[in-house]
Order: C-alpha cells, then sequence, then structure tokens
C-alpha cells in the first residue's frame, strides 16, 4: 500500500483532481449593453488601486465567503455532485457601497479574479467586463438561474440576480453571478477560444470595429495557447513516464512468490494502471480541443487582418473623450478650473471634476494628466486621471508649481516644480511619475513647453525681461539663449 501511495504522489500535478475554473462559454455568449453610470461633480475621486483592491480583499474567503462592511461581499458555492449545472462565485453590492459606474465594478471584480484565479491584470478586466455583460442579461432573464444548481440557486435571491443598468439600482440591488464549472484537466485556466469569439462579435459592431482591441486579444490568446501546449506536452510525458513506472513495478510483483501481500500490490498496480489510462484518454480530449483552438485563432488574425485593412486602422489610438477646462476662481495665488469630460458621439457631458489646476491636460492614451493636491492637500502633484471617471490611477510625490503648463512626449511628462522659492522644468516618468531631472536654470514660472525632436524651448527671465532658453530633451542640461 506505500508503494501505492508513492506512486499517486507522482500522478498529482496532472492527475483528475477537480478544480474550479470560470465557464468562459456562457459568459461570452453576452451581448454589450450601455450602463448608465454617474455624470455631474466628482468631489473625492478615488484611487484606482484601492478600488482593485476592493476585489482583491473578497478573494480572502473564509468558509465560502467574505465581506467589506455593508458594502460588498462575495460567497463561492460549489456543486461536485452534479457537473451538468454550473457553480457560481456570487458577488454583491450591498446597500452601504457607493460604487456609480461600470468601469469601477468591472476594476472590483477584476481584482477578485487576479487573486481567485491568477490572471494578469489585463484579462482579469476583459473577463470582468463581459462578466458585467451576463450579468445584465441575468436580470432581464431569471430562466438563466436554471443553469445553475440547486445549491447556487439557494443562494441567491432571484429579485437581486444579475446587474441592472442604472448605477441607482446597484446597492442593496445586486448579486452577481460568476459561473464556475469543474474542469477535470487545466483545472483554473480561463480564456477560451469562445471567450474571444464573443468578445470580437461584440467589438465588431462598433464604428472601428475594435481593431485594435482584438489584436491585443488575439496576441494574449496566442500566448496562452502556447503555454495549453507546453502544459499538455508536459501531462503526457509525465502520464507516460508514470505509466512505465507502475508497469515495471507491477512485473516485478508478478514474479513474486504468491502471498497475500503480492495480490494487494498487485491489485494496487492495476488501479493506478487503470486511473493513467483513464487520464491519457483525458489528454487526448484536451489535444484534440486545442487544435480546433488554434485552427480558430489562425481564422481570427485573417478576419482582423480584412477589416484593419476595411476601416484603414493607423495603430493611433484614440480616445472617446474631449475634456474641457474653466476658471472657477483663485484661492492663494492658485488658479482652480473644472475638468469637464464631454462624450465625443452623443456629444453629452459625462463627468467633471473641480479643483483642477494647470494650464492644459494632455491625453495619455485613455487617460488624462492634470494638476491636482496630493492626499493630505499639503501640494498640488502631477495627477493621472483615469478619462472615463476621474478615479485617480497615480500621483507624483514631487510637488509641481500649480499653475504650470504639463506636456508629454514619448513616455516622459514635463511641468515647472518649485524648490526655496525658485522655478525649474521637472522631467518625469509618466508611468511612475518619478522626477527623472530638472534644469539646472530657472524658469519663468508661466512658460509654454515647446517640444522638437531632441530640444525643449523655455522662457527664462532675468528679472527684467524674458528669454527663450533651449535646452536638450534628454537631460535637460542648457545649450544656449535663443537670440
Amino acid at each position: 500500500m506505500k508503494r501505492l501511495i508513492l506512486i499517486l504522489s507522482f500522478m498529482l500535478p496532472f492527475s483528475l483532481i477537480a478544480q474550479v475554473r470560470i465557464a468562459e462559454e456562457i459568459l461570452k455568449s453576452q451581448k454589450a449593453v450601455r450602463f448608465t453610470n454617474y455624470t455631474g461633480e466628482v468631489t473625492n475621486p478615488d484611487r484606482v488601486e484601492d478600488i482593485i483592491g476592493i476585489g482583491k480583499q473578497l478573494a480572502a474567503l473564509s468558509n465560502g465567503y467574505s465581506a467589506i462592511g455593508n458594502k460588498y461581499y462575495l460567497k463561492r458555492i460549489l456543486d461536485r455532485t452534479n457537473r451538468n449545472l454550473f457553480s457560481a462565485d456570487i458577488f454583491g453590492i450591498d446597500k452601504l457601497s457607493r460604487v456609480d459606474h461600470i468601469k469601477n465594478v468591472r476594476r472590483i471584480l477584476s481584482g477578485y479574479i487576479q487573486v481567485a484565479f491568477k490572471k494578469q491584470p489585463k484579462e482579469s478586466f476583459l473577463i470582468a467586463s463581459f462578466v458585467t455583460y451576463y450579468n445584465s442579461a441575468v436580470r432581464n432573464d431569471p430562466s438563466i438561474l436554471q443553469k445553475y444548481s440547486v445549491l447556487v440557486r439557494n443562494s441567491i435571491d432571484p429579485a437581486k440576480a444579475g446587474i441592472g443598468l442604472n448605477y441607482k439600482n446597484w446597492p442593496g440591488n445586486t448579486e452577481m453571478l460568476i459561473p464556475l464549472e469543474i474542469s477535470p484537466i487545466f483545472g483554473s485556466n480561463i480564456g477560451s477560444s469562445e471567450l474571444y469569439e464573443r468578445a470580437t462579435e461584440e467589438l465588431k459592431k462598433t464604428e472601428d470595429r475594435g481593431v485594435r482591441e482584438r489584436e491585443e486579444m488575439l496576441q494574449a490568446r496566442e500566448k496562452e495557447l502556447q503555454q495549453k501546449r507546453q502544459n499538455l506536452d508536459q501531462a503526457f510525458d509525465e502520464n507516460k513516464r508514470q505509466t512505465e513506472k507502475v508497469e515495471a513495478a507491477k512485473q516485478k510483483t508478478e514474479k513474486e512468490e504468491p502471498s497475500p501481500q503480492r495480490e494487494e500490490k498487485l491489485k494496487d498496480a492495476t488501479v493506478a494502471l487503470t486511473n493513467l489510462a483513464e487520464q491519457r484518454r483525458e489528454l487526448l480530449k484536451e489535444q484534440d480541443k486545442l487544435a480546433s483552438e488554434r485552427e480558430k485563432l489562425a481564422e481570427q488574425k485573417k478576419e482582423l487582418a480584412k477589416d484593419k485593412k476595411e476601416v484603414n486602422y493607423s495603430g493611433v489610438e484614440t480616445t472617446k473623450y474631449l475634456y474641457f477646462m474653466r476658471y472657477i476662481g483663485k484661492e492663494k495665488n492658485v488658479v482652480l478650473k473644472e475638468l469637464t469630460a464631454i462624450i465625443k458621439d452623443t456629444l453629452s457631458i459625462g463627468r467633471v471634476k473641480k479643483g483642477v489646476s494647470g494650464m492644459n491636460t494632455p491625453v495619455y492614451g485613455d487617460d488624462i494628466f492634470s494638476i491636482y493636491p496630493n492626499p493630505d492637500k499639503s501640494k498640488f502633484v502631477i495627477t493621472l486621471f483615469d478619462g472615463e471617471t476621474f478615479d485617480i490611477i497615480r500621483q507624483s510625490s514631487q510637488g509641481v508649481y500649480p499653475n504650470t503648463y504639463l506636456d508629454e512626449d514619448i513616455g516622459k511628462v514635463y511641468a515647472v516644480i518649485e524648490k526655496e522659492g525658485k522655478f525649474y522644468l521637472g522631467q518625469f516618468d509618466a508611468e511612475s511619475l518619478k522626477l527623472l531631472n530638472k534644469t539646472e536654470k530657472t524658469v519663468y514660472p508661466d512658460t509654454g513647453i515647446i517640444i522638437s525632436t531632441d530640444k525643449i524651448f523655455l522662457l527664462l527671465s532675468d528679472g527684467k525681461s524674458l528669454k527663450i532658453g533651449a535646452f536638450k530633451k534628454e537631460d535637460l542640461s542648457f545649450i544656449k539663449f535663443v537670440e
């Protein structure tokens, strides 16, 4: 019996132990919907990392349950007795929650998925987006609940199942389902071809056919299939090695003198070989599935190439918002402004943020740079806002001149900083917002920032007049005055 235990322990990494994974197929069968989010002034913007952190906290389940005050909760309901019906993770938005934008619902779900299913942030957010689409369908069609185990149906309030389209109805009235299935081989792996197919169907409905997003997803999908192939090869090798080992042990045992111990060992070996044969049959099914997924990927690449050509895709990212700043007052020599997001396709007002400063707001992908107070409001800093929700993605630790111009160029952000009553141009890393360099010469605080291929031009003051100075873009070292 000890020998059998040893044999089975080697089989464990590739055994048919049931593991939970998200049921991508059912998630991806839903069509994109338009959610109504809060529009208007954002008074106390949240930090994106804190919002994602809510989901990560919820992943610390205790006896299948976790909660954060009366704001959010998570219930894991697993039913291993009936694999024809879905198990589920149930995410609840409780009555004291103040989440008011679907993007932040997705961020919370993304944080949970990152931890619970060991997914990368980008893939987690993609899955979270489809969880919201799926649950809008659950709200409109309660019959979807019949696809779930009785244990799940008994654990959810039918009146709260899914999510409404209006943010006002979310608190205390939302229980979202993340369908789970028991997978025999690859367990928690998600991101099947169905996931990408359904996502592509939705993206193709947009004006640009979602070619940028589809390209990113297909690249991620290709990497996932490569990893699946490696995992499958390792599983086949391990299965073969264990089979040969058990067969050799069985042959050796057969040569022993008859005894109860000999019969017990032969019986154990027969059971082990039966399990290994069953495992190999499951691996062959996975191999056929992988071959089919590779064929679909090749077709999707051809389709994407065709759509890129038809929409004249340039590779340049564009935002669906325009940003407008207007003067609202002055406080301690700081010009305060109101930042407004204008939705391009509807020409309507999105979110509004008062209390920003600075002369302009450079767009950075889907986000925007502005000047805004740090958490303790001791200084104004460079702030990267989410371009849709105005939540804070990150802030610089270095304070800046509140009324500065801002500019972004090839991964660098430029702003005027103040040290001991003197002003300099600072160069910051666009991702970390860490200060990289500053000019040695002082600059005029309200200078514009003109950037060429390798130079930056600024206004400098000698106390009597303003002069234009040229600096090296690389390290902000002074070159000469422009005369």
